[in-house]
């Protein structure tokens, strides 16, 4: 069955939790327990994951859930490497853009009840293009955030966006106009991360419980 030892899914605020700083201990004396009354043990998660709302926000299925709009000779395209790339061309009337439809959440279900979402996403600048590109944020058929990309490497971006009414479905977009070109991947828009103190979203350890779940996994051989 599932342990879950830890969760902080928006809601359960009420319910029993066990302190983070006891979650070593607690796993170690847990272990004569699980292997007494049970066959085993599954985790929730065993990396920390944001309840994203964007549908293939990393392209891996190309432009699947996005719809695309362009002037000129601006083009919406994935390339080769499963990344988005929005090229504005050298048109003055050209422009690139993609947005997706996605919802907004009551403050219930975020994360210290904020439900200004959370937009992260990677860019950089499409490689030897000259000078830097304009990247426009659309939420809600408005221009939110305007940022310049200068850099050629991937550059991690968090924004928080105004909250809508409850679960209101508005599109979420990104746009370039002519002479930019810029290149998005991992877009995911959300106000709750999951978290049982084992792995961060980037697989590192987190000391509360993450070091003791192979130590657990010992001895339960």
């Amino acid at each position: 069955g599932q342990f879950n030892f830890l969760d902080n899914t928006p809601g359960t605020e009420g319910a029993a939790q066990l302190p983070p700083s006891e979650c070593s201990e607690f796993l170690k004396k847990a272990a004569p327990v699980i292997q007494k009354y049970t066959a085993g043990y599954g985790i929730w998660a065993y990396r920390n994951y944001r309840q994203s709302e964007v549908f293939n926000g990393s392209f891996l299925r190309g432009l699947q859930g996005w719809e695309t709009s362009s002037s000129g000779d601006g083009k919406v395209t994935v390339d080769d490497d499963g990344y988005l790339l929005l090229h504005g061309s050298s048109k003055n009337a050209s422009f690139a853009m993609v947005k997706q439809v996605v919802s907004q959440k009551p403050s219930g279900a975020c994360d210290g009840s904020n439900n200004n979402m959370q937009l992260c996403f990677l860019s950089q600048a499409k490689p030897n293009t000259n000078g830097s590109s304009k990247l426009s944020i659309l939420w809600n058929h408005t221009v939110v955030h305007a940022l310049t990309i200068s850099s050629d490497s991937w550059n991690p971006k968090c924004l928080r966006l105004p909250a809508l009414r409850d679960h209101a479905r508005a599109p979420l977009g990104f746009k370039v106009m002519a002479g930019s070109a810029v290149m998005i991947d991992s877009v995911e828009f959300f106000c709750h991360e999951h978290n049982m103190h084992i792995r961060d979203g980037n697989n590192a350890l987190i000391k509360e419980c993450g070091p003791t779940i192979p130590t657990l996994n010992k001895m339960l051989q």
